[in-house]
């Protein structure tokens, strides 16, 4: 049996750590960490804001429409993020790939704001219903 749950209940959103660095910036921080965009590891600094395994998902571009690019995929061990993805922790470790997966074929077309400049607010993201197999449990957010 299959059952919906909200990405909320299964996950915890932490864009509140995302700190942007523009290109002066990064180039005076080379390092060896990722610098993540909204589809993808876009330079290397030399600190981290993220230590562990996380989903980031596309906040905002013309991608979230055209899905060119995945608008969800998995960043693990010590990275940076900017403002264009949202950084997304299952509750469960595994939750992460699931989500990855989920959003490989998940139509965000619903969700999405703005006409010149799409938007995925974390609002809304939360409040995404995600196919979710009946004997599995969300548990409560933390």
């Amino acid at each position: 049996m299959r059952s919906t749950v909200l990405l909320g209940d299964i996950a915890t959103i932490h864009d509140s750590k995302r700190v942007p660095l523009n290109s002066r910036q990064r180039a005076e921080r080379k390092g060896e960490y990722p610098y993540y965009g909204a589809s993808d590891v876009i330079d290397y600094v030399d600190d981290y804001l993220f230590d562990g395994d996380y989903v980031l998902s596309a906040e905002d571009g013309k991608n979230l429409r055209s899905r060119k690019t995945p608008i969800a995929y998995k960043a693990s061990g010590k990275f940076w993020v900017n403002k264009h993805a949202h950084v997304v922790q299952g509750n469960e470790s595994w939750i992460n790939d699931y989500l990855t997966s989920f959003f490989r074929w998940l139509d965000v077309s619903q969700y999405i704001t703005g006409a010149a400049q799409p938007t995925l607010h974390p609002q809304a993201l939360l409040r995404i219903p995600i196919y979710w197999p009946g004997e599995m449990r969300a548990k409560e957010s933390v």
